[in-house]
């Protein structure tokens, strides 16, 4: 049975520079590493650098650079879900399932079938 679906677009990302810091930190060097390279496309080597080293190579990125918080941990820019789903429902999804809350988006009016 198909369910009839929307899309939520238009995600406004509620971030600030302690949130993004406080995901840093649960985050592996090489998690890190990682997230640098698909940023900037080169290789990062964070071994040698401590904590505030660190966090100043994402804060240089994300404020210099004009990388977005949504650019840099690939949130996406939209999301299916439930057409019957409240807006208070789909802000619970979308913080438990991307980490992430949000202050706003935008509903599509017009429901799609999904098998």
């Amino acid at each position: 049975m198909s369910k009839n679906k929307v899309i939520i677009s238009d995600i406004e990302w509620d971030w600030d520079d302690d949130l993004i810091a406080n995901t840093l930190d649960y985050m592996s060097r090489e998690d890190k590493e990682t997230l640098l390279k698909t940023a900037t496309g080169k290789d990062w080597d964070l071994s040698n650098m401590d904590d505030d080293d660190v966090w100043d190579a994402f804060s240089d990125l994300l404020h210099h650079n004009k990388l977005t918080p949504e650019q840099f941990f690939n949130l996406p820019e939209e999301i299916e879900v439930d057409e019957d789903w409240e807006d208070e429902e789909i802000g619970d999804y979308i913080g438990n399932e991307y980490g992430f809350c949000i202050k706003g988006f935008t509903k599509s009016t017009d429901p799609k079938n999904f098998e």
